[in-house]
């Protein structure tokens, strides 16, 4: 998952973590299957990232895919289609290929940890998570983005607004 949404995400957890009668986890597909981390980084980005939320008590539990989950998942992107949602099931039947998504720009390598979702405590996260904090109060997606990049973080925003420049300039 990629900052702007993880933290925009977390940032809304603020108040909605310290209400008993809302949301009480929060889950994470484990592996990048949006193509955003380079893949010698993944698994041990991935672990650093879990090793630290262990540390903090964020971590509620984990859970790897089924064959009752993966029927429902198949129903699911059968009405929602999703490359990200795809992948993890495509990994757990049987195919190990490397491939892309976004039109063949963003390399996806999966392993194993692709079938694991982590439930992670929205309270530990935003109180854990100094990009939550710093999202937490914006009015807007351009805002959360601005306060992102001062904290030196280019978004899956930015990104796009590239793709979509080089995509469009005239030749």
């Amino acid at each position: 998952c990629h900052p702007l949404i993880n933290e925009a995400i977390a940032g809304f957890f603020g108040d909605l973590a310290y209400n008993p009668n809302w949301l009480r986890h929060f889950n994470l597909i484990s592996e990048d299957t949006a193509g955003k981390l380079s893949h010698r980084f993944k698994e041990d980005e991935l672990e650093a990232s879990i090793k630290v939320k262990l540390k903090t008590g964020a971590v509620l539990g984990s859970w790897g895919i089924t064959h009752d989950a993966l029927a429902r998942l198949e129903e699911v992107i059968a009405v929602v289609p999703t490359e990200a949602s795809r992948l993890p099931v495509d990994f757990f039947k049987g195919d190990f290929e490397e491939t892309s998504i976004r039109n063949g720009t963003r390399p996806v390598s999966l392993s194993i940890s692709s079938t694991v979702t982590f439930y992670f405590s929205p309270r530990v996260l935003f109180e854990n998570s100094k990009l939550a904090q710093a999202v937490y109060k914006c009015k807007d997606i351009e805002e959360a983005n601005d306060a992102l990049h001062l904290l030196e973080i280019r978004t899956e925003l930015d990104l796009e607004r590239d793709l979509h420049r080089e995509k469009n300039k005239k030749p």
